[in-house]
């Protein structure tokens, strides 16, 4: 299922040219600052200042309820440094539960590229945040708040590490 609207298959596996491959970065930001203002600090910060790319996926945690969705990875690499991130999804609208079972559980994955995305914008709004990893997978969860929680680590906490999946 194709889930990406700007960084898709073609883009992250380099079957772009480079023109194509500048305008849609062009674009995806152009986007971004279309509704920059609109965006929880959260996602300015995932959107403008906390790279994703190359991340592990180390957890994934489901509320009971199912209406809060924690995920937890390792990201950065030895230009930025390494941290670990927690991104806590409030409000969860729509999560595919069997989708990310099947993917995620005991699987070392890595995030390729993310996108964020704002749906409704006049009255409650609804965000995407969209992924793609590196098994070609793709992946989104809509939610109404975020949240995020981050801490530094050293570098051989970075280590390809299988994903585990809670409350699922």
């Amino acid at each position: 299922m194709k889930i990406m609207k700007y960084f898709t298959k073609e883009w992250c596996w380099g079957d772009l040219d480079n023109t194509e491959l500048d305008s849609i970065s062009e674009k995806y930001d152009s986007y971004i600052n279309s509704v920059y203002l609109q965006l929880p600090f959260s996602l300015k910060l995932l959107t403008k200042s906390i790279p994703l790319h190359d991340g592990i996926v180390k957890k994934i945690r489901l509320s009971s309820r199912g209406r809060d969705l924690n995920l937890m990875g390792t990201f950065g690499d030895l230009e930025v440094g390494y941290f670990n991130l927690e991104i806590g999804y409030k409000n969860v609208v729509e999560f595919d539960h069997t989708f990310a079972s099947n993917t995620f559980n005991k699987k070392t994955i890595e995030i390729i590229r993310d996108e964020i995305e704002i749906l409704n914008r006049i009255s409650q709004p609804i965000f995407i945040h969209k992924f793609i990893f590196s098994n070609k997978t793709e992946f989104e969860i809509k939610f109404h708040e975020c949240n995020i929680k981050i801490s530094g680590t050293k570098a051989k906490n970075y280590r390809k590490k299988a994903c585990s999946i809670v409350g699922f």
